[in-house]
């Protein structure tokens, strides 16, 4: 199947079939046909803006369409095959815009600004073309079904100031020196998962008789944070297992 991004190309789904050209002497936004199969009506619509929702871990679309809106805008998206969500004929608010994607069982939430760029002629506004399409990585939830011998930390984030002893939820949690990121659930758990990267930011390497994984030839740094203060904590991490930690809010010294 062409990318929908090639003059000509579609992208099919079980409910909707889009179709279009991008007309050549205005490229965008370009004007497809949108026939929904359970009634066979058509109509033209205008190609606004695209997000493609990748899984972090496999660096392909999701298993099943996620929920994906744009703040200020009440319209559900045209989803299509490869992990594409197509708005069509919306007018956009004002630059920038917040696109989000709900996650359910495997994956956290996110979201991400995106600026945007108007055209004279024609209206809706439309995405400048550099920025198309919005691609929003969904990092996998303690639910994700990793298989076996991946390298995963998996962890709580605890608040022990004040003589407390609490888990933190919606704790953000992050690798230091590379993108891998994570939100506590609402008991204070996180995962984070390790791959070899090409660039050899993560590693592996034999040490003390097991294989265990670096960032940047350290063991991984993880940096937890509940919006006003940040906790850090280095971490040993087997390769081909799962590392479980603790990372705790204490009163300053």
């Amino acid at each position: 199947m062409t990318d929908y991004r090639t003059p000509g190309g579609h992208i099919d789904e079980r409910t909707f079939v889009v179709r279009g050209t991008a007309p050549s002497a205005n490229p965008s936004p370009r004007q497809w046909r949108w026939r929904k199969l359970d009634t066979g009506r058509e109509r033209r619509a205008s190609l606004s803006l695209v997000v493609r929702v990748v899984d972090a871990f496999t660096g392909r679309p999701p298993q099943w369409p996620l929920d994906v809106s744009v703040d200020g805008i009440d319209v559900t998206p045209v989803s299509g095959r490869r992990g594409h969500y197509l708005f069509l004929d919306v007018d956009l608010p004002s630059s920038p815009i917040t696109v989000g994607v709900t996650g359910g069982p495997w994956y956290d939430d996110t979201s991400e600004q995106v600026e945007w760029v108007t055209t004279d002629s024609p209206t809706p506004p439309v995405i400048n073309p550099r920025q198309r399409p919005v691609v929003l990585e969904m990092m996998p939830s303690t639910t994700y079904p990793f298989p076996a011998a991946t390298t995963l930390v998996r962890g709580t984030v605890r608040d022990e100031r004040g003589g407390a002893d609490r888990a933190v939820p919606d704790a953000a949690v992050a690798v230091d020196g590379v993108d891998r990121r994570a939100r506590t659930t609402d008991i204070g758990e996180f995962v984070l998962f390790f791959q070899p990267s090409p660039e050899g930011t993560v590693s592996v390497v034999r040490e003390g008789g097991e294989w265990v994984t670096k960032v940047g030839n350290q063991d991984p740094t993880l940096v937890a944070t509940d919006g006003s203060t940040t906790v850090e904590s280095t971490v040993r991490v087997e390769t081909g297992r799962t590392t479980r930690t603790v990372l705790t809010f204490v009163d300053p010294p």
